[in-house]
């Protein structure tokens, strides 16, 4: 259970991971799921009982605190919170017909990330959600950045104590 608290639990990001690291560079071959983009996953089932099991295993050994903790993890209700928390983990990609300009411009307005036309290109699809997925974890680096300085220009990294 410690390389599960220490690999798979991220408290930070509020989820229990299955597979770390994600297959897509490693020289083994895990079968189709190596093809996935990292974060991009079939079917969540199998993840949601894992991660219960990683719940139940850590209640079983006495954690009771622990167990209760990582629930709250879990619950999707926990996850949407306020409105920003409902989608801060997914970059939403629109697939619109190109005659339909005024349902793109709507679902622009209302905070699509990005949209591919009918028909869609698999390639053009994947390089969208590449790069929608590597600019949301440039935007989380950023956010922690700021938050880091936040911290350190209030307290002092060395006492504790503040500035």
């Amino acid at each position: 259970m410690d390389s599960v608290r220490s690999h798979l639990v991220r408290r930070d990001a509020r989820v229990i991971l299955l597979l770390s690291p994600p297959f897509d560079t490693s020289p083994l071959d895990p079968g189709y799921i190596k093809g996935y983009i990292p974060g991009v996953r079939e079917n969540g089932g199998q993840y949601t009982h894992a991660a219960v099991w990683v719940v139940m295993a850590v209640a079983a050994l006495g954690s009771g605190d622990e167990a209760v903790e990582l629930f709250h993890l879990l619950n999707p209700v926990n996850h949407a919170r306020t409105p920003a928390d409902v989608t801060r983990h997914v970059p939403i990609l629109l697939i619109i017909s190109g005659s339909d300009r005024d349902r793109l411009v709507r679902a622009l307005d209302i905070g699509v990330f990005d949209y591919v036309l009918e028909p869609v290109d698999s390639h053009e699809f994947l390089a969208r959600t590449r790069a929608q997925i590597k600019r949301k974890r440039y935007q989380d680096r950023l956010r922690d950045s700021y938050h880091r300085s936040v911290e350190l220009a209030i307290t002092d990294e060395l006492t504790g104590l503040f500035n």
